[in-house]
């Protein structure tokens, strides 16, 4: 190599180190600038809740930074005789798990929605509807895991619902739930031998309790 082209080499690799580097979080700065107070940031989505006063209506949405694209996760109203809540329940990697419930004149409903945030593509974990005087849903989420691909462990009470009666736990059904959300039945109980809160899931492992012995699969 030439004086020459050894000095230009040189220069060109001084001005490459002396080059600010970008903070990681500078990646992320104007991406998924969604209006509404955030319920939950990550170094890959952000999600966010808006109320709109004005035609009383609830709102969360959610974006994943690496496609910068906003999807409605759910949505509400809220005026005198319909009241709207939405909680964000659960979260791993771009997938998300939120809850609604909503009460009128009429009754109550709810349901709990899995979605991934980085396309908006997901599946209803549960919903029901209960008119007015009816007892309760037959059947309740009473705990739930997902991981970062979108499965989920689920603990569901089966009730028994006679008229004027309140709803009584009958039995207890851990399910495994796919991507898509096709369920699979793992155990079937009482609740006194199979209690729902003793589910637990940690990635594709999830265990629980029957009998007082201790019980897994896989997802």
């Amino acid at each position: 190599m030439s004086r020459r082209g050894a000095c230009v080499a040189s220069l060109t690799l001084a001005a490459l180190v002396a080059m600010p580097v970008a903070a990681p979080a500078a990646r992320h700065r104007g991406r998924c600038a969604m209006p509404g107070r955030t319920v939950l940031r990550t170094s890959l989505i952000r999600v966010v809740r808006v109320e709109d006063t004005a035609g009383e209506s609830v709102t969360m949405s959610g974006c994943a930074f690496a496609t910068n694209r906003v999807f409605e996760l759910a949505s509400g109203v809220q005026a005198d005789t319909t009241d709207t809540s939405l909680g964000l329940d659960r979260h791993s990697g771009t997938w998300v798990g939120v809850s609604t419930s909503t009460q009128n004149q009429y009754g109550f409903s709810g349901a709990t929605r899995v979605t991934n945030v980085r396309n908006g593509r997901g599946y209803t974990l549960t919903s029901y509807t209960v008119g007015l005087g009816e007892p309760g849903p037959g059947t309740s989420l009473v705990k739930y895991g997902i991981n970062d691909r979108g499965q989920a462990a689920a603990a569901f009470q089966d009730n028994s619902t006679a008229p004027n009666q309140p709803p009584r736990a009958a039995a207890t059904r851990i399910v495994a739930v796919s991507s898509n959300g096709t369920q699979r039945l793992v155990d079937f109980g009482a609740p006194a031998d199979l209690p729902a809160s003793s589910l637990q899931l940690d990635r594709k492992l999830f265990i629980w309790t029957h009998s007082g012995q201790l019980r897994y699969a896989w997802l």
